[in-house]
């Protein structure tokens, strides 16, 4: 139903035919989540959908919408990402990947350790900042800075960060490996790349 259409469309080519797909926000006020929202991609062999903002109005956003489109596996196919909540200051997307014939949302292979719900934080305050990034083809690295807790550390502006580096095999994330820096904060966003811009911004 194009009625339902919140927002302008994207166009771009998700499922990896080389004809660009329609991806837009549907809505429907008058059911509850998780079967308010859904992404679709209207793809020349037909629509498909993922549901999204599964927690509704609740996660602070008062509908989804989308963010862009960006090459997360490096197979030369963009995926798709949806604002879909905000808190106090950090904000979070989910993406969706078009893969056999469906549209899938890209998250944790149920290790227990990733993104929450399927969202990737970004963003922050000085006293917590997040950053989600493509650490090379096939792997994302989502990472947490929190002031480090010395009183040097908090003299000289120094964050603990903690990155967690997944395998993006299809649509599920696999923890590979972690890795800590202790690092000033004018350097994060110079020598960590999932700093440095928004969600993604370096793939």
């Amino acid at each position: 139903n194009r009625g339902l259409q919140r927002g302008p469309s994207l166009r771009a080519d998700v499922d990896g035919d080389a004809l660009a797909d329609e991806i837009y926000v549907a809505l429907d006020p008058a059911s509850g989540p998780p079967c308010a929202a859904f992404v679709v991609v209207v793809t020349a062999s037909g629509p498909i959908s993922e549901p999204v903002w599964e927690m509704g109005s609740q996660a602070g956003l008062p509908e989804p919408r989308l963010h862009g489109t960006v090459d997360i596996n490096g197979d030369g196919v963009p995926e798709i990402l949806v604002d879909e909540a905000v808190g106090a200051s950090t904000q979070f997307v989910g993406a969706l990947i078009a893969t056999d014939g469906d549209l899938r949302r890209v998250e944790p292979g149920g290790n227990g350790d990733g993104a929450t719900d399927g969202l990737f934080a970004y963003g922050g305050s000085v006293g917590h900042l997040e950053g989600v990034g493509c650490a090379s083809e096939d792997r994302v690295v989502m990472s947490v800075a929190t002031p480090g807790t010395s009183q040097q550390d908090v003299a000289d502006g120094v964050y603990d960060v903690h990155r967690r580096f997944y395998e993006l095999d299809g649509s599920t994330l696999k923890l590979d490996t972690t890795e800590e820096k202790h690092l000033p904060a004018d350097r994060l966003d110079t020598e960590l790349p999932e700093f440095a811009t928004g969600p993604f911004g370096n793939c």
